[in-house]
């Protein structure tokens, strides 16, 4: 039920949701605009699929921000065993590493390859980003929106990682820090309930 003052009301025979989040999202255009690049460069001792050649930051239709790895090769598609353990991390905060001792918002989104409970596949992590992640050619795409924090300060610092697979942990690739305007139209388009 939509009441007058915008609030809605959920319930189906027997159940009702009192304390819930209710969606109402706009049909999105594919509209994508640029906020920023990183251009990363070549490293021929990387691994094509894992050497990310350029990390590009757009914001789709004012709402979802997107985060693309251009990588030297094709990545491992899904299906492929050896994609386990890769890791594509992305990293966000309030403002450059090293500029302040003060306490800021950070967030991460992780890409990662999961070969558990049936064919291998890609899976994102990380608060406000969307499950599916888009893996095809030389890219990996993720989605999603970030806390409330980030659209308040109106910056937001960017950076990067890849992990290889294997035991343990190894950092293939770090992409540098670059800080970009984080646009107001950029927020979640919901209707909270309670």
């Amino acid at each position: 039920m939509l009441h007058r003052d915008g609030s809605i009301e959920m319930s189906y025979k027997q159940l009702a949701a009192k304390d819930a989040i209710v969606g109402i999202y706009p049909m999105l255009s594919g509209k994508e605009t640029p906020l920023t690049t990183i251009i990363a460069g070549s490293h021929p001792e990387t691994a094509a699929h894992l050497d990310v050649q350029n990390l590009k930051i757009s914001v789709v239709d004012g709402l979802l921000l997107t985060a693309t790895f251009e990588t030297r090769g094709p990545v491992l598609a899904n299906g492929n065993p050896a994609l386990e353990g890769i890791q594509f991390r992305l990293f966000f905060d309030e403002q450059l590493p090293g500029h302040s001792d003060a306490p800021h918002a950070s967030a991460l989104w992780t890409a990662m390859g999961i070969a558990e409970g049936g064919p291998s596949h890609y899976a994102a992590f990380g608060q406000g980003v969307s499950s599916t992640v888009k893996a095809s050619g030389n890219s990996i795409v993720l989605q999603g929106i970030l806390p409330e924090a980030f659209r308040k300060a109106g910056q937001v610092a960017v950076h990067a990682e890849v992990v290889a697979p294997g035991s343990p942990e190894k950092i293939a690739q770090q992409i540098s820090s670059r800080l970009f305007a984080y646009p107001d139209s950029i927020a979640p388009r919901f209707i909270s309930l309670r």
